[in-house]
């Protein structure tokens, strides 16, 4: 069997898998970045609040001393604001930007006022929050003021914690994330892979039925395929039987060919070697050479016959019926017949073109011969495919007893009109190449009427 070219070096299981891992990964690195968008707005969004509390403890255990001064006890409810190094640092500055008061977390670090909160210091409106990353801090500063009845005192509390726990919470999460995910996309693409393999089996068992056909193992295409393919190996089974079918055709069609030259080939040596030539010889082989020619071009004819083949372009059977009748009429001009055509526009022969133009000119022809008058061509579809040609004139019909022999190769049902009786032999033999049948009985129009019928 002939191996068709393909245009790329994928398999279909190939191509499905590189797509379907396209894809996958596509959409775990979207989600991904989603998940770890909304993680890292989360996560900061705690961490401000974490702050923010932190300011409201500081403002809840800030009390003015009798100078009017801001205090704050030695003892903090953040334990962490009493360690020094601890990450966590708060201080306050007044309306100078002086400083107030500082947490013992502070000593020791590199938290700098005037370089980290100078942007900060006095921009806050009283009660408004402003945050900052700073040296690898995040700084609150939140500005209140302190009324008494002699003064006003206004104070910005500043409150940073270390955003390396917030990076580690992070960088520990995508590193959780990308795993899972990794792992997740890894385990789907597998069972990917084997559903894709499981899926595609019944392709790979119609490569290996093909290969057992070619090897001769088997005939046809046997296997219980899907549903999805049973179309493809319904056609393919059928594609097989009318190349066996036509093989068959043709083997048999030569077995004819040479045993019906066997009787006039002896009848042409026993003249030629006959001593008592009586001058017979030119006749006698005029007409076995003329019987011979017959009989080949009725052979190939019928070798020719294509039979019920799929994957056929349809034939339109009204235009095909008009081409042949149009021709006909032609030949016949003599003759003033009326032509009747009950054929749907959209009828279709699903076979062989060349099969169709020799039944309708077969069958035509001899109407065309035989009429008086008039023709009548009909059909019968069913979804639009030809079921059943019908075909009738005013003739002088058939008789019961010609209506048995008119099919049999060479006979011809009156001498005088020309042919050589291979027409509805021919017409026979392709519409049993089809499954179908013929009949002929008599028209209402008081001629013959032949009947078609295709399964």
């Amino acid at each position: 069997m002939k191996q068709a070219k393909g245009t790329g070096t994928l398999s279909l299981h190939a191509r499905l898998l590189t797509s379907a891992t396209i894809v996958l990964f596509a959409f775990f690195g979207l989600t991904g970045l989603a998940l770890n968008n909304a993680f890292y707005t989360s996560t900061e969004t705690a961490f401000k609040e974490a702050l923010q509390s932190h300011i409201y403890t500081l403002l809840a255990a800030a009390e003015l001393d009798e100078n009017n001064k801001l205090q704050l006890p030695a003892e903090l409810p953040a334990p962490q604001l009493s360690l020094p190094g601890s990450g966590l640092y708060a201080m306050v500055l007044d309306d100078k930007n002086k400083m107030t008061w500082r947490s013992r977390s502070t000593l020791g670090t590199k938290f700098n006022p005037q370089v980290d909160l100078v942007d900060l210091a006095g921009v806050p409106a009283i009660g408004k929050r402003k945050y900052k990353f700073s040296q690898d801090m995040l700084v609150l500063a939140f500005t209140t003021s302190w009324e008494t009845d002699t003064s006003q005192n206004t104070y910005t509390f500043y409150v940073a914690e270390s955003l390396q726990p917030f990076k580690n919470q992070i960088q520990d999460f995508q590193k959780d994330l990308w795993f899972w995910l990794g792992g997740a996309a890894i385990l789907l693409l597998a069972v990917q892979g084997s559903i894709l393999r499981w899926s595609l089996s019944p392709l790979r068992q119609v490569t290996r039925d093909l290969a057992d056909i070619e090897a001769g193992r088997v005939k046809n295409l046997a296997g219980d395929y899907p549903v999805e393919l049973r179309g493809l190996t319904n056609n393919l089974n059928q594609l097989i039987a009318s190349a066996q079918a036509n093989l068959l055709r043709y083997r048999n069609s030569l077995g004819d060919v040479a045993h019906s030259l066997k009787t006039p080939l002896a009848v042409l040596r026993a003249a030629i070697e006959n001593k008592n030539d009586d001058g017979n010889l030119h006749e006698i082989a005029k007409d076995q050479v003329d019987r011979m020619a017959n009989i080949v071009d009725y052979q190939l004819q019928r070798a020719a016959t294509s039979g019920r083949t799929t994957l056929t372009t349809p034939v339109n059977l009204l235009e095909k019926t008009n081409q042949v009748i149009s021709a006909l009429q032609k030949v016949h001009p003599e003759k003033q017949i009326s032509t009747e055509i009950k054929i749907n526009k959209n009828e279709i022969f699903t076979g062989d073109e060349g099969d169709l133009l020799e039944i309708l000119g077969n069958l035509l022809e001899n109407a065309f011969k035989w009429c008086q008058s008039e023709i009548i061509v009909q059909s019968v579809a069913s979804n639009e495919k030809l079921r059943e040609l019908i075909i009738e004139d005013d003739g002088p019909g058939i008789s019961k007893e010609s209506a048995s022999e008119i099919f049999n190769r060479g006979h011809r049902a009156d001498e005088t009109i020309e042919g050589q009786g291979l027409g509805l032999s021919l017409v026979q033999d392709i519409v049993q190449a089809y499954d179908g049948s013929i009949a002929v009985d008599k028209s209402p129009l008081g001629g013959a009427r032949i009947r078609i019928r295709f399964i």
